[in-house]
């Protein structure tokens, strides 16, 4: 049996180690949770992606009507000329940038109607739409001009250009802008990019909000981080393990080198070393097991969208003890050679 000191280190360490592989899990698992939101409470994103050349109008129309209905966080779809955010395209002559857009497209990035009104869906593009900015340049007898939107850059912190507006009909667009939920974000715009590459899109889906892609930047480093503190707690209770098993070694020569001359084996030899560690392992469970459980419970509790303890949590960790204890025991039991035994044997005459 082991001394009291070294039963008491020996729970101490599977209890530490323990307690580092599960928190660690749990911190990863909750930093991956931390954009998934209650129902009704979600925010959006706008991702965008280069347009497959030549997609026809039909192919947008089903993306926009198709795809909100096969994943859910794809909330709606708009085609366009030009990114709000990002005017390039003058029109020749009066200096106005010129975007074309899909008839959803005022609903799509929630702008508001100043003056006059929107749109129909049977509008040609003959009709137009301005925005403030735009609006001293234009006649006032211009019977083309049917609405004043309000000001379409400001909201993504870009100074305002004066905008005409035109409703696309049977025109290839050069962007398409998809509204997701921040739930499952990562795995949304990934599944986004693999259907759009289906249809010709190449290229990555961007995001309009730059504060977001920061965001999302600092959770895979973090991410990281609690893979890394996953690996580094697996080895330190892999060291632990290993180096009670060689103090137990040496402590429980003499009864490993009678046993063997009475004709025990392997697996003899492995039960005998693994039986006083395993039993150290239970107990090491029972008293660190509820302080864990109440730590991460606690620590839980101060994130608003918190994960949940999983009861698969420490049966990892418990799994890895028990496959760590049984291969380093085996190892050491391999390694014991008859000199070994010859010379505790002459020790203890």
């Amino acid at each position: 049996t082991f001394p009291r000191f070294k039963r008491i280190i020996s729970v101490v360490q599977f209890g530490v180690s323990i307690f580092l592989i599960v928190s660690s899990i749990l911190i990863s698992r909750q930093i991956n949770y931390s954009l998934i939101k209650e129902p009704g409470r979600n925010h959006e994103q706008i991702v965008y992606m280069a347009c497959p050349p030549n997609i026809p109008d039909s192919a947008i129309h089903k993306i926009k009507a198709g795809w909100p209905n096969k994943n859910p966080n794809v909330l709606d779809a708009v085609a366009v000329s030009q990114l709000p955010n990002r005017l390039q395209a003058r029109e020749v002559g009066s200096g106005l940038f010129v975007l074309e857009v899909d008839y959803n497209f005022k609903d799509f990035f929630q702008f508001s109607m100043l003056q006059g009104d929107w749109f129909e869906y049977t509008d040609r593009d003959s009709v137009i739409v301005v925005n403030n900015a735009a609006l001293p340049t234009m006649s006032v007898a211009d019977h083309h001009l049917i609405g004043v939107i309000q000001d379409i850059s400001s909201p993504f912190n870009e100074p305002e250009q004066p905008v005409k507006i035109r409703h696309a009909i049977e025109t290839t667009q050069n962007w398409i802008c998809f509204r997701v939920e921040e739930v499952d974000v990562r795995n949304t715009v990934k599944w986004i990019e693999e259907r759009m590459r289906a249809k010709g899109s190449h290229g990555k889906a961007y995001y309009y909000d730059e504060h977001f892609v920061e965001w999302l930047t600092y959770q895979d480093r973090l991410n990281a981080l609690s893979r890394t503190l996953i690996v580094i707690s697996i080895l330190l209770a892999g060291c632990a393990i290993y180096g009670l098993i060689v103090s137990l070694v040496r402590d429980k020569m003499k009864v490993i080198a009678v046993h063997h001359l009475l004709g025990a084996g392997l697996p003899e030899v492995t039960g005998l070393l693994a039986r006083g560690l395993i039993s150290q392992l239970i107990l090491a469970l029972l008293l660190f097991g509820p302080l864990t459980y109440i730590f991460l419970n606690e620590l839980l509790r101060t994130f608003v969208y918190a994960t949940k303890f999983s009861w698969l949590d420490p049966v990892y960790p418990i799994l890895f003890s028990f496959v760590a204890i049984i291969v380093l025991c085996s190892y050491q039991a391999f390694r014991l050679n008859r000199s070994d035994f010859a010379s505790t044997l002459k020790g203890a005459d």
